[in-house]
């Protein structure tokens, strides 16, 4: 997953074995560790103070692979600028730079800045490698539960795409059960279930509500996934709350939100909804996943920043 962020972001990929990759894989490891211990200062910034006194050496170490992120997308877009072609860009950061030039040529108190570019990129990194990971890991769980959707799944990517080329995204319109059972997985275990934080930014009313500028709002997506008005049995797997009634067409109600919506919906949408596609198309096209035996499944979770699934073993038998 980090590699294709990197992709994305540094223009690159790096080799499996590349310590550069290994040293952005265990710092993003470390940081996603840490978030577990201090969650409740995400979610209530007011607990820093008693947090950082009560786990002292724990909040250090916590900052200090902070630092050591940021430090090392500082030195990669050190880099970019050293390489810039103002008529090519080649990747996130060269666009940003760009578009961060021509900015401040006009305006020195734009946004565009260098603390806002290594912010961007921490945020890319955290939000686009772990989310898509635990996506992964919660529909292959669910598929060594519920064999017979497996095999439905199975057979509709044999009947389109068969087993010798490999999926596209092109190929998702085709494969609406498919689609639905990553909807559903997305919608029965919400992978942020409280989105991120946001703030006020002025004095606002919500449906006659009052919230004052500088109030921190919470999105309670899981809320909206598991409400009975909306969704039959909303705690049970349920692919076809995604199908037409004769279950031929894929149909996303308003509801579904598991990127939140408007404005400030999570920019890496299409990216994740494609990783996922790919990953899951890709895995069922050539293996059956199922649990070891006499194993039954858990789908109990870990709620850190994301609902992770818990530890479990799954077989991956050729087919």
């Amino acid at each position: 997953m980090s590699n294709i962020i990197s992709a994305f972001i540094f223009g690159r990929r790096f080799h499996y074995d590349d310590p550069k990759r290994k040293y952005l894989d265990d710092r993003l490891t470390e940081f996603q560790e840490y978030i577990r211990q201090f969650n409740l200062k995400t979610f209530f910034p007011w607990m820093k103070p008693f947090l950082s006194i009560l786990k002292a050496r724990e909040f250090r170490k916590f900052q200090e692979t902070t630092e050591n992120l940021l430090s090392f997308i500082r030195e990669e877009t050190n880099n970019h600028k050293k390489r810039l072609d103002p008529s090519n860009a080649c990747d996130y950061i060269d666009s940003f730079l760009i578009e961060m030039r021509n900015r401040q040529k006009i305006n020195n108190m734009s946004s565009f800045s260098d603390d806002m570019l290594c912010g961007n990129v921490h945020a890319w990194f955290l939000g686009g490698s772990s989310t898509v990971r635990t996506g992964i890991e919660w529909c292959l769980l669910t598929m060594a539960a519920y064999p017979d959707v497996q095999k439905r799944v199975q057979n509709e990517i044999d009947s389109f795409i068969g087993r010798e080329r490999l999926p596209s995204w092109d190929d998702h319109v085709h494969l609406p059960y498919t689609q639905a059972v990553l909807y559903e997985c997305q919608r029965w275990k919400t992978i942020t279930p409280l989105g991120l934080l946001r703030y006020t930014r002025e004095d606002t009313t919500v449906q006659g509500y009052n919230i004052p500028k500088g109030t921190i709002v919470m999105n309670n997506i899981w809320a909206v996934h598991n409400d009975p008005r909306y969704w039959k049995n909303p705690s049970e797997f349920f692919p076809e709350h995604f199908l037409s009634q004769d279950g031929t067409t894929l149909v996303k109600p308003e509801y579904f939100i598991p990127f939140i919506i408007g404005k400030r919906s999570c920019p890496g949408e299409k990216l994740a909804l494609v990783e996922m596609f790919l990953y899951f198309v890709s895995i069922l096209q050539r293996f059956t996943v199922a649990l070891p035996a006499g194993e039954k499944p858990n789908f109990d979770g870990i709620f850190e920043l994301n609902w992770d699934a818990k530890f479990h073993h799954i077989r991956f038998l050729f087919r």
